[in-house]
């Protein structure tokens, strides 16, 4: 009897031994540091991959900027798809892809390739997808691209850092040549805007891809804006999920546009680029499984 209880209790990596929170965490570093050694060690490997590449002609620097949201649907984007009679809340977007100043393209029909995070830019934003399964430390990634195009590589981030699950996207961030996080405590985790004081570290006399990881709108969508954001009253309980999502996408449009008018006036902005990992249903129960198309329709952008 002691045996099989012994068994029940610590065989396997679902036994209630190796799910305690303690161990789980402890296991989990143990991975991410075994992860990060391997992809650590493959770096050259990548960067081998791309060939000997000719540099540029032009000599001005530039500055690329990725900004990747977090949940956020263009069905509840105004811009994407507007809702006659309603506030727009995403006027700067809405104002930019009408304007002639610079030219920015909305694709109205982009989606993304998962419904969850790491899945998602794991694939988007390394050479490994669904059609060429290449083991991710093996796969080359934006960064390693703009390190091999002899590009500085800045990663800023208001989403968490290490765990298991984080850990592709972690392992990205930290191949850049800077990499930082907000400050995230229990119950309070920073509003996007907190990502603008990394922007004075960018270099502006070298080239570089700065990429920008969002908590957008992520639930609880109530939790992603300030209160002056609030565009939409919202009804008490789950009736008012809607209009705190289209709140929290209203507080992602004034981020990038104060994104986007710092990169300009001092980073010599060449491209920005906006698009989320996957969307939501702010109207459906939240689902670990994959429960319906809407919850790929993102929004992407490209402003030149």
């Amino acid at each position: 009897l002691a045996a099989v209880a012994a068994a029940i209790a610590f065989r396997g990596e679902h036994s209630p031994w190796r799910r305690a929170g303690v161990l789980t965490l402890w296991f989990d570093n143990l991975e991410y540091i075994r992860l990060n050694r391997l992809y650590a060690s493959r770096a050259g490997e990548r960067m081998r991959s791309f060939g000997k590449l000719t540099p540029r002609a032009s000599h001005r620097p530039r500055t690329f900027v990725l900004v990747i949201g977090e949940s956020a649907s263009r069905e509840y984007m105004s811009a994407f798809t507007p809702q006659p009679g309603e506030v727009d809340n995403t006027p700067w977007l809405s104002a930019l892809a009408a304007g002639a100043e610079a030219p920015a393209v909305l694709f109205t029909d982009a989606y993304s390739c998962h419904f969850q995070t790491v899945p998602t830019l794991t694939s988007a934003l390394t050479a490994s997808n669904q059609k060429v399964p290449v083991k991710f430390h093996r796969a080359p990634s934006v960064v390693d691209a703009a390190h091999a195009l002899g590009m500085k590589v800045w990663w800023y981030s208001n989403q968490s850092h290490i765990g298991a699950n984080d850990t592709p996207v972690s392992l990205m961030a930290e191949s850049a040549d800077d990499c930082a996080w907000t400050r995230l405590a229990l119950n309070r985790i920073p509003y996007d805007e907190a990502l603008l004081d990394f922007l004075p570290r960018v270099t502006p006399d070298t080239d570089n891809l700065l990429v920008l990881h969002l908590k957008g709108s992520h639930f609880n969508y109530e939790s992603r804006y300030p209160a002056e954001m609030a565009l939409y009253p919202p009804a008490p309980g789950k009736e008012g999920y809607e209009a705190h999502y289209r709140n929290s996408l209203a507080y992602t449009d004034r981020v990038l546009a104060q994104v986007y008018d710092y990169c300009r006036a001092n980073l010599n902005l060449a491209a920005m680029i906006y698009c989320s990992d996957h969307a939501d249903i702010p109207t459906s129960r939240r689902s670990p499984v994959f429960n319906g198309v809407a919850r790929l329709k993102i929004p992407l952008f490209v402003a030149l």
